[in-house]
């Protein structure tokens, strides 16, 4: 297997389940040393454990509460003190307890606002600003930030997918976001969408010549025909078609950016 990320130092903030592990684990596999942050020190160290699996890099948890600067600081303390250096900063942390009282806006209180914005917001740039240094210092780095719109389209029987552009190809994740959700997306955007994503998925809005159409249309969808879009998705991200948008495939990415950075041959 070819290291792509050999040599590399990433911190990954919420790394000890979901998304944050997946990469975590992919950035291991890839030959980067990793630092998988996260509150449960059980859960943590049973991340580092299963990271140690893959051959060369040596790998640190660190529980740390990112909503402090305490807990911001020792992180990037004890990931340069033990590696010499940092190369990457993977910003995916999310406060669980925030999303699982998220609701409208009118709805949210002030303490709760706080809690949402102290990590996804505030923690973000507190980490870029503790984590630049020391990408300075190795010559060079990459910050990824990684944003998440699940528990709102979670409200949503449908919504709105539209891409900035209509380019071929380019489908961002906009689509996906609902799928995971479980909102059936009205989707226009990339003209071959159909060879990516099977029709049975979404809404394609190109079936419609205005929104008054498109909104009879979704008055009239049976609870059924909802259903089926929503179990058709399902499968789809679990389907071998979806590999191209995989975290694998998220990585691969991230480690072509590296090697562009640094032109190294990773």
């Amino acid at each position: 297997m070819t290291m792509r990320l050999r040599d590399e130092v990433a911190i990954v903030t919420g790394s000890t389940s979901g998304l944050g592990r997946e990469i975590a684990t992919l950035f291991a596999e890839q030959g980067a040393s990793v630092v998988v942050s996260g509150r449960r020190v059980d859960a943590g160290e049973a991340v580092v454990a299963d990271l140690a699996r893959a051959p060369g890099a040596d790998h640190l948890f660190v529980a740390s509460d990112l909503t402090t600067p305490e807990g911001r600081e020792e992180l990037v303390d004890r990931a340069v003190a033990r590696f010499g250096r940092l190369t990457v900063l993977v910003n995916n942390a999310v406060s669980p307890s925030a999303i699982a009282r998220d609701g409208m806006v009118t709805s949210i209180d002030h303490e709760l606002w706080h809690d949402m914005l102290s990590v996804t917001l505030v923690a973000t740039a507190e980490m870029c600003r503790l984590a630049i240094p020391h990408l300075i210092d190795a010559g060079g780095g990459s910050i990824v930030n990684v944003s998440a719109k699940s528990a709102t389209l979670a409200q949503y029987r449908f919504a709105l997918c539209f891409e900035n552009s209509q380019l071929k190809g380019w489908i961002t994740e906009k689509l996906f976001d609902c799928f995971f959700a479980g909102t059936v997306p009205v989707y226009w955007g990339a003209p071959d969408i159909l060879d990516w994503v099977p029709a049975d998925c979404f809404i394609d809005m190109r079936r419609f010549s205005d929104f008054a159409e498109l909104r009879a249309f979704l008055h009239a969808l049976e609870p059924s025909a909802w259903h089926k879009y929503r179990e058709a998705a399902r499968d789809y991200v679990e389907s071998s078609r979806f590999a191209p948008f995989r975290p694998a495939a998220f990585v691969d990415i991230i480690a072509g950016v590296l090697s562009a950075d640094t032109s190294l041959d990773l």
